[in-house]
């Protein structure tokens, strides 16, 4: 009997910080995060393969849902989210990508 296991990552206020990166706020003063494709893509449970294909499509499901491509030399791959509850924001993305 082949028995696995998978481990379901929970987002609280003790562990945000080790997924989304504090970034410079935006023009009107929001705060912003980022969070890399595939560390949101492994929360959600999505099959991410690192290609540009799967990256484009996880950016269009989270710019439904209210996220977007970060355009940065520094950041490739990444998403950011403009929230004051960084927690909240989180569990709603990862809910519905689910």
């Amino acid at each position: 009997m082949n028995t696995t296991t998978t481990q379901t990552t929970t987002i609280n206020n003790q562990n945000v910080l080790t997924y989304f990166t504090r970034l410079k706020s935006d023009i009107n003063g929001n705060p912003r995060y980022k969070i890399s494709a595939s560390d949101l893509a492994e929360l959600a449970g999505l099959a991410y393969n690192q290609s540009e294909t799967a990256y484009s499509n996880l950016i269009k499901a989270v710019r439904k849902l209210g996220a977007g491509k970060l355009n940065t030399r520094k950041h490739p791959y990444s998403i950011k989210v403009t929230s004051y509850n960084i927690v909240r924001t989180a569990t709603y993305l990862l809910e519905k990508l689910k």
